[in-house]
């Protein structure tokens, strides 16, 4: 008999042997059993009997089984994670069962999590798939809130690193779990900076960047793999933290704090002799302090230039200066205030990098704008579908989605240095050539005026007038989707063409063919230019016809009817250009340009196919057209479509001057209801009969702040007692009392309106509860979606105003995936992009804060306790661990090695 029969017959053996203990109810018998038994014998078992061991004994629902299930889990040969035809686990399945027997399932659990801590116990349950297994595990290990945000967030974190996904109900119930726990207890500000935290940034990165030049600077296609993606994560999110942090040598920091650290005691001793002596001598106190500020000026210039001579990189010396003067006062030593200036302002480091690393550098600047340029335009074409598919009769909607749209728009076209908005160039002068630049400045100042507190000039404009303005806006749609999908058609052809360009630049075929396996087969351009295409295509088809027929009636005299003629013929000739372009790559498109890549043998021969694709079309050269020929006919437009109305419809300044009304009906009730608003405010104090016109007009000037945010209420009385003091005038405390109580409650009525309407919207679509809260991630469309984030906006501003939401930053720095505080009015007033890496998480957190804020009571001026909440989340080496985990295990599936793959399964620790 051969040894592998002999093997045949000691498996089937040891499984009967198995199966007949676990038919005895023998826990001695099944633990001999076990003691030989491999991964294979188990696998072999459920090729037999058609179910695991643990399975057939889970399913049975026998409380006498107990025992078993104990010996099969503890010899880790079998877990209750297998899944069935529908990807249930045998847990979830027996939980989700018509005959479910609760004692029974409770007990399995208890067994799956025994020993182990609560993260671990919470991994193993949402591994499960199941939310009414997790709800049954809440309710056995009794967790306080703190305790189950903080293994939650571990949990989640392990599954995101592991790239282990779990059902969408289940997560969107984990996330409402630390949304509303984080709303209530962890969105204020968090106390615990650390001067020195940027050292720990930057030691991170260096050590991620090492790693990627020892061990995945190969240019080879199979050295990708998830270690590599996990580290360029942690640098991308490592850079987030230190992107205002620029730094210089520490030394030489502490040489400058030197010049002025024995000069701020003494200083101080002056000032308080010479408060005393200004008791006795008035007139020649003063003298001298005029002196002492003279000599305390000349100082500060001196170290001012100190600093410019030794530090010659700093950005801003004179910062420096005032802020090594005002620490030393304060008695610290040098170290910390040298870290505290190094954490606080800017330095130039560039002459430290190599010239290697100055080509690096440049390489990813222009491969960083380009993709921002084309996220910008991505972000303007969805917000403006927003607008040209928004129904005017869903009253609920309709406004706030359009608010959000225009904020949207506003936000992307506006060049700054802190989110992936338009940068400066070719395409943003091509969009003010086509639109005018009044259609980037009308949508920049909306979105500021949204984006901002809630001033008192929103209370002023009723929401109708906005609506009758912006219920005008969706009927000119088309010439404004036209050129917009028109740019984003070329920046995507720019896109593809650069890559061609980085194929060309490879040095072997081996690193070319490793860029286009790393890119894969699929060609993701073509279906956003295909829709792009059919839209303007759309557009010009009308406009032909119309002029086809316009050339027919009388306006076709009108000299400025030629000249706008003329203008369409050419802008038709451009877009005729542009689909030469297209139809030349569709010749040859990329699927064939990848097997010709890979069936020639020839470098040579694939540069010059390279050189031919990349000299057949030139986007940017069209886009130079564009910035200089192409003409709006602003004027003309304005005269004809006075003789012909259908001319309104290709004029791209209608939807600027709707928003320019707006704009002046704003800027008009600023000035006018401000001035009324302030006398309204001396009369209710009493003292109007004391207070002249050019008084009224300094007081509005002094509550300006205020009146910008009304929930600055502290700001508005301060000014007014200030203002009550200065003039000598009666200040009536308890009236004060009284009317900032009244305000109070004004204030807390809009903020408690917005979460009504917050409320209806999410009720309207039939979610009323956390359980039916993964639906509306689903089903919700995005003008529904908008108008929610444009009420969570208004909530989060007023939330910052009275100090509930404060910098909560330090929570993303944990990998948590969940956002409050002003990090998440952040997110909302500008962009979710790096929020939405630094969190590991989706959009899914924008429908569930929604439900928080609406569900959630807060009252808005009463006195927020101080609870410091001790919390403990995973570590960076955790992550490095578990990706590990996954990759030995990963490679020892590859090899079909089973034994090692239970070795690895079993070693390794789930958490610490």
């Amino acid at each position: 008999m051969s040894n592998c029969e002999e093997n045949d017959e000691n498996v089937l053996l040891a499984i009967a042997e198995i199966f007949d203990a676990i038919a005895d109810g023998d826990e001695q018998a099944l633990a001999r059993c076990l003691e030989s038994s491999t991964i294979g014998t188990m696998l072999q078992f459920e090729a037999t009997y058609g179910a695991t061991p643990l399975a057939y004994l889970v399913e049975a629902a026998d409380v006498s089984h107990l025992g078993l299930v104990r010996r099969l889990l503890r010899s880790g040969l079998c877990d209750c994670e297998a899944t069935d035809s529908k990807g249930r686990t045998v847990l979830a399945r027996l939980a989700h069962a018509h005959n479910a027997h609760p004692a029974f399932v409770e007990s399995i659990i208890q067994l799956v999590i025994e020993g182990a801590d609560d993260a671990t116990a919470c991994f193993r349950m949402l591994k499960h798939n199941s939310t009414e297994l997790f709800r049954t595990f809440l309710a056995l290990r009794p967790m306080d809130e703190a305790r189950l945000f903080q293994s939650l967030t571990s949990a989640l974190t392990q599954l995101s690193v592991k790239r282990l996904l779990i059902a969408p109900e289940l997560q969107v119930f984990a996330l409402w779990k630390l949304a509303d726990y984080g709303y209530r207890h962890l969105s204020g500000d968090w106390t615990g900076n650390d001067t020195d935290e940027w050292r720990h940034h930057i030691e991170v990165v260096i050590d991620c960047w090492s790693a990627i030049d020892r061990q995945y600077d190969t240019r080879k296609y199979e050295d990708v793999d998830d270690r590599l993606l996990h580290r360029l994560h942690v640098i991308h999110n490592h850079l987030y933290f230190l992107q205002h942090k620029p730094f210089l040598a520490y030394l030489p920091m502490q040489k400058v704090q030197a010049i002025d650290a024995t000069n701020g005691h003494s200083d101080a001793l002056i000032k308080e002799l010479m408060k005393r002596v200004k008791q006795i001598d008035k007139r020649w106190t003063e003298k001298k302090m005029q002196e002492l500020k003279a000599i305390h000026s000349a100082a500060r210039d001196h170290l001012i230039a100190q600093i410019t001579h030794r530090l010659e990189h700093a950005a801003h010396p004179q910062n420096v200066a005032d802020r090594l003067i005002a620490l030393s006062k304060q008695a610290d030593c040098a170290g910390t205030i040298a870290a505290v200036i190094v954490a606080s302002e800017r330095f130039d480091l560039e002459h430290l990098m190599r010239g290697k690393d100055r080509r690096t550098g440049r390489r990813l600047a222009k491969c960083y704008t380009q993709m921002k340029q084309f996220y910008s335009l991505h972000k303007v074409i969805v917000a403006f579908s927003r607008i040209a598919e928004a129904a005017p009769a869903n009253t609920a909607v309709f406004l706030n989605s359009l608010r959000r749209a225009v904020m949207v728009l506003g936000e992307a076209m506006k060049n700054t240095k802190s989110t992936p908005n338009m940068p400066n160039g070719r395409v943003e002068e091509a969009m003010n050539r086509m639109l005018t630049e009044q259609f980037s400045a009308m949508n920049i100042f909306h979105r500021d005026r949204y984006a901002r507190g809630y001033s008192l000039t929103r209370l002023r404009v009723t929401d109708e007038l906005e609506r009758t303005v912006f219920r005008e806006i969706p009927e000119h749609k088309a010439v404004i989707g036209a050129v917009l999908h028109l740019l984003y058609i070329l920046a995507l052809a720019n896109i593809r063409r650069s890559f061609y360009g980085t194929l060309l630049r490879c040095g072997t075929l081996e690193t070319l063919r490793a860029l286009l396996m790393y890119v894969g087969e699929k060609d993701t351009i073509l279906p956003l230019q295909h829709e792009s295409v059919q839209i303007v295509q759309e557009y010009f088809t009308y406009v032909e016809a119309l002029f086809a027929e316009l050339r027919e009636n009388e306006v076709s005299q009108t000299a400025q009817f030629a000249h706008i003629d003329g203008q369409l013929k050419l802008q038709c000739s451009m877009f005729e250009e542009l689909q030469a372009m297209l139809d030349i790559e569709k010749s040859f498109d990329f699927q064939s340009l990848r097997k010709s890549c890979f069936s020639c043998n020839d470098l040579a021969t694939v540069r010059r196919m390279f050189h031919w694709k990349m000299e057949s079309y030139h986007p940017n050269r069209l886009l130079e057209t564009i910035c200089t020929k192409w003409d709006a006919s602003i004027a003309k437009l304005s005269y004809v479509q006075e003789l012909d109305w259908r001319l309104k419809w290709i004029d791209p300044t209608t939807i600027s001057c709707k928003l320019g009304m707006l704009q002046v009906a704003l800027s008009s009730a600023d000035e006018d209801y401000c001035l009324s608003r302030t006398r309204e405010l001396v009369e209710s104090i009493g003292v109007a009969d004391s207070v002249d016109e050019q008084a009224l007009h300094m007081l509005r000037d002094m509550l300006r702040p205020y009146y910008e945010n009304i929930f600055l209420l502290p700001s508005k009385w301060k000014v007014l007692e200030t203002f009550c003091a200065h003039r000598q005038l009666l200040w009536d405390k308890s009236l004060a009392r009284k009317l900032r109580l009244r305000d109070q409650e004004h204030l807390q009525a809009l903020f408690d309106n917005r979460r009504t309407m917050l409320r209806a919207i999410l009720e309207q679509y039939g979610v009323a509860t956390a359980d039916v809260l993964y639906v509306a991630v689903v089903i919700l469309t995005d003008n529904i979606l908008a108008s929610l984030e444009y009420l969570q906006l208004e909530l989060c501003e007023m939330l910052t105003a009275v100090g509930y939401f404060g910098d909560s930053f330090h929570y993303m720095k944990h990998r948590i995936p969940m956002i409050q505080g002003k990090n998440y009015r952040n997110l909302l007033a500008h962009d979710s992009l790096s929020y939405n890496l630094l969190t590991a998480s989706g959009d899914s957190k924008l429908v569930i804060n929604a439900f928080v804020f609406a569900q959630t009571d807060v009252r808005l001026f009463e006195r927020q306790s101080n609870e410091t909440v001790h919390l403990n989340f995973p570590t960076l080496q955790d992550t490095y661990r578990w990706v590990e985990e996954q990759q030995q295990l990963l490679a020892a599936l590859k090899k079909d090695d089973l034994a090692q793959a239970m070795q690895t399964l079993i070693s390794c620790p789930i958490s610490d």
